[in-house]
């Protein structure tokens, strides 16, 4: 076990050399910071089990200063880590926000000026498909810790999540959906939501399984991705 959390450690720390020389010649390349912060988060977890709250709350300044990319940066590290109460309501708050018609990314379709930075692109081609999951399942574990407390807000939360889901299936998402890798675990998340609604019953464990969390992999928005640019750096 040892032996795997040094190979683990040492291929952080090699991604954090990496990400450091990025943040230096592009700073302004904002989504470097958000990987830069996941790849530091993943490796302290790693090395000790806990995550500091410096690295905690850069998450979250990251979260309120641009939500569009980083919300879900953000919710792919607190799919399997606790970001404690008070973080996880702001994620929450801010999941609800691009949720909604309010959301910098309305609307879903025939979008322009800032809400052209939701669109999908070459490099990115299941973004629509990874995201609108990744908030189902913010609102679905919203209502599974509320399920013992409060019944009634609980259900509003699992339907509110079963409609992410189920908007994947719409006509117009349909076809791309359908080629989705992830699919099947989409349908899972389904039918277990529909199962919650209707009795209030759910097994809070498969949280924490594999095919839950097996989504929230690079794959999920990349998938067939092609990036036509990259950032090429010339060590001497």
């Amino acid at each position: 076990m040892k032996k795997t959390f040094d190979a683990l450690g040492e291929r952080y720390t090699r991604s954090q050399a990496y990400l450091d020389l990025a943040l230096k010649l592009v700073p302004e390349d904002d989504r470097i910071h958000s990987w830069a912060i996941a790849n530091q988060l993943r490796k302290e977890k790693v090395a000790t089990g806990k995550v500091s709250d410096d690295i905690l709350d850069g998450v979250m300044t990251l979260v309120k200063k641009n939500p569009i990319f980083h919300l879900f940066n953000a919710l792919t590290m607190s799919s399997d880590f606790d970001f404690g109460p008070a973080r996880e309501a702001e994620i929450l708050k801010y999941t609800e926000l691009m949720a909604g018609k309010d959301s910098p990314c309305w609307p879903p379709i025939f979008r322009h000026g800032e809400a052209k930075q939701c669109n999908t692109t070459n490099r990115t081609p299941f973004a629509f498909q990874g995201v609108t999951t990744y908030m189902g399942d913010e609102f679905l574990k919203t209502a599974v810790k509320l399920s013992t407390t409060d019944p009634e807000k609980s259900k509003e939360y699992a339907k509110q999540a079963l409609g992410d889901y189920n908007r994947l299936e719409f006509f117009l998402f349909k076809g791309k959906t359908n080629k989705w890798a992830q699919k099947d675990k989409l349908e899972e998340r389904i039918a277990l939501t529909e199962k919650f609604v209707d009795t209030g019953y759910f097994d809070a464990n498969y949280l924490k399984t594999r095919q839950f969390l097996d989504i929230y992999t690079c794959t999920s928005c990349h998938q067939n991705g092609v990036a036509k640019d990259k950032l090429w750096v010339e060590l001497y």
